[in-house]
């Protein structure tokens, strides 16, 4: 064979190394996991020894005697779903066939050079392109390479040190919204992302949980939970990511709840939900700046919340229309000899949330009728704070959940023009009264999808984290759960890793 076609028939040889269903010419054998749920790996202790400083240490304590016999090494806390993944990156069923024939006439130093070099050639292009094929009815492959991000604390332009795939764990659409559908599912389940499609807009909300779901009631602790929205579900530009500040208040379990994030950050119970800051840095949804609203004004041409600037006619006694529907007078068609003038919003501030006056609710710890935002136990049949008692300190039980109510509440409101030609908001486009939407002041919203992920982190489990936090995800008795699991595996990379901090050895692996 000559140089010339030598070198390339080595290198597409090479590049057919992606396989470990050697049946024939493997000369170890790795037995993974525990009883009753074991696996042996067959492959090669050349690739093993090359691809990462973790095995070859442990190789290099079970070296192949001069009997031929087979090497063969136990790894008890490692799953094989896991180490099944890792492994798909680092064998070849080929390497046999087509290469090691070549190694006695290599020079040594080109021959590991050049075994190195497949070894690290797009590892994970294959990997990649099998995780964008994404099942899911909300998010896409830019969604959860962002959401990766936030999971390993990285900046939006930090380079990714680990690959995520997302599978299927929870779909409301189709495994329901109720909250006990929820905790049947996911309970025991930790490191769940949490994906809300808003219903009426293009809205998306989430939450990142790296802690187990529990029934019982009560506040969980945690540093690392993250809240996040898209303005835009078609933009992932157009964020707010916002994490934990009071970590005592980080998760809120209970059976009658679903996925909830904080004392009212992200609530989900049922196909509704509500998002007030609480416990979290920042609010996620909040309409535009507020000084812009005009409060119980609604457009008289395309029936929206006016926001922005108010052009109020100074001819007609109640005419009012907002600063898009002003220049159409092909729509609107007022008369042409009318004239508007833009009104202040100072003259409808009055109304807004924090002069709301909640009319005989008296809080349950000043004894003040309450004024702005009102806390209702959601778990006692009448009580209520004020938003200063509720800040400060009160004796209600530390573990019950408070709903925020900012305007009073509307019940059987069924008669006037406001029933006959309702009013839109301009924020949620859902209908609302008196031209104020009680909804968004609320921070309530309606769910139209949600879809429930969990993560499971090949670095974690390189590090020793994966016992605790991934291990539920492995469980055989959940695999067919029709549940939307995001599973992080982090294949290449996490040898690569290890290849880089030799001297970290996993806890488990030891």
């Amino acid at each position: 064979m000559d140089e010339d076609n030598f070198l390339p028939k080595l290198s597409q040889n090479l590049l057919k190394i992606l396989d470990n269903d050697d049946d024939e010419y493997y000369d170890i054998t790795i037995e993974v996991g525990n009883d009753p749920y074991v696996k042996v790996f067959r492959d090669h202790m050349v690739i093993l020894n090359y691809r990462s400083d973790y095995l070859r240490r442990i190789l290099s304590t079970n070296k192949k005697k001069n009997d031929e016999t087979l090497v063969h090494i136990k790894l008890p806390n490692i799953s094989p779903e896991i180490f099944q993944i890792i492994l798909s990156n680092i064998s070849s069923r080929e390497f046999s066939e087509e290469v090691l024939p070549y190694k006695k006439i290599l020079p040594k130093e080109f021959y590991m050079d050049l075994l190195k070099k497949f070894l690290n050639l797009h590892p994970d292009s294959k990997l990649t392109d099998n995780l964008k094929n994404i099942d899911s009815e909300i998010i896409t492959f830019q969604h959860i390479e962002l959401i990766s991000k936030w999971i390993d604390k990285l900046d939006i332009t930090d380079k990714s040190t680990s690959l995520h795939e997302f599978k299927l764990i929870l779909r409301g659409t189709r495994d329901g919204f109720e909250s006990n559908k929820f905790h049947e599912i996911c309970d025991n389940r930790s490191c769940t992302v949490t994906i809300i499609k808003v219903k009426g807009n293009n809205q998306i909300l989430g939450g990142y949980n790296p802690i187990e779901w529990k029934s019982d009631r009560n506040y969980d602790a945690t540093k690392d939970s993250f809240i996040f929205s898209f303005k835009n579900g078609d933009d992932i530009n157009e964020h707010i990511l916002s994490r934990i500040v009071k970590r005592n208040y980080a998760i809120f379990n209970d059976h009658t709840y679903g996925p909830s994030f904080g004392g009212a950050d992200l609530i989900l119970r049922g196909d509704s939900g509500h998002c007030v800051k609480d416990s979290y840095e920042m609010p996620i949804r909040s309409a535009p700046s507020e000084p812009y609203l005009h409060y119980g004004v609604k457009c008289d041409c395309c029936n929206y919340t006016i926001r922005g600037i108010r052009w109020r006619c100074t001819s007609c006694d109640d005419y009012d229309l907002c600063q898009d529907c002003k220049p159409k007078s092909e729509i609107h068609c007022h008369p042409d000899d009318h004239a508007f003038q833009p009104e202040p919003h100072s003259s409808t501030s009055s109304r807004a949330p924090q002069f709301a006056v909640h009319h005989g609710i008296v809080c349950d710890n000043c004894n003040k009728t309450i004024h702005g935002m009102r806390w209702k136990c959601t778990f006692c049949q009448n009580y209520d704070l004020c938003q200063d008692c509720k800040s400060n300190i009160h004796d209600h039980p530390n573990n019950h959940m408070f709903q925020p109510f900012v305007y009073p509440s509307i019940d059987n409101y069924n008669s006037g023009s406001d029933y006959l030609h309702p009013t839109f908001c301009d924020y949620c486009e859902l209908i609302c009264f008196f031209a104020k939407c009680h909804k968004c002041a609320n921070g309530e919203f309606s769910v139209e999808e949600y879809e429930l992920f969990q993560s499971i982190v090949a670095e974690g489990f390189l590090t020793g984290k994966y016992t605790r936090e991934s291990a539920a995800a492995l469980k055989p008795e959940s695999r067919g759960v029709a549940v939307y699991v995001f599973s992080s595996f982090v294949n290449y990379v996490a040898l690569n890793w290890a290849q880089q901090k030799p001297d970290i050895i996993s806890p488990n692996w030891r």
